[in-house]
């Protein structure tokens, strides 16, 4: 942080962890067969104060300048590779919402303003760690399923259209905010 630049009062860090599995069959064949694995992530900075901070007005939440995204995270569950997405994540987002202060306090110069209220409000923080309750999806049972079931249309020729669709999907949750809350969530 540079002298004369707000500072951070509050950061929030979320990462969905999510693992799919779908399948579509027609008169006995497979159409598609996909499965999937991906990582969400959202990172959140407030500067300023409880009091008045980046956001709430209008593209608070919009980044602002290039080369502000931290791409992806790593789909392995490495923790030097997860905290450097992150840190960098966290750093486009401060950046960001200096940015956004500026335009905010810009915009507000020649507004009367009736009722200041806080753009944030403090909360005690929260604690939940609920196990991880993904479990293995049997994708060739499930594949052979779809198929045997969507061959049941076969033996009526009128039906013009028909289909079988499966998918799976598991996630799981996590949150972390300066507050003090963390949370692991299936």
């Amino acid at each position: 942080n540079l002298p004369g630049l707000d500072k951070p009062y509050y950061a929030e860090f979320a990462l969905h962890d999510v693992q799919s599995f779908s399948v579509s069959a027609s008169l006995g064949g497979i159409l598609a067969r996909r499965s999937n694995r991906l990582r969400v992530p959202s990172v959140q900075v407030r500067v300023g104060s409880y009091e008045f901070d980046n956001t709430n007005y209008v593209l608070s939440d919009f980044p602002f300048g290039a080369g502000r995204d931290a791409g992806r995270p790593t789909l392995e569950d490495s923790y030097p590779a997860l905290r450097h997405f992150f840190w960098l994540a966290a750093d486009a987002a401060y950046k960001s919402s200096l940015q956004a202060i500026a335009r905010k306090r810009a915009a507000l110069k020649n507004v009367t303003v009736a009722e200041n209220l806080a753009d944030f409000s403090r909360t005690d923080p929260v604690r939940i760690r609920l196990d991880d309750r993904r479990t293995p999806i049997d994708e060739p049972s499930w594949t052979r399923s779809a198929a045997r079931l969507s061959a049941v249309f076969a033996a009526f020729p009128h039906v013009i259209r028909s289909g079988v669709y499966f998918e799976a999907v598991q996630s799981q949750y996590y949150f972390a905010n300066t507050e003090g809350t963390a949370c692991r969530i299936p």
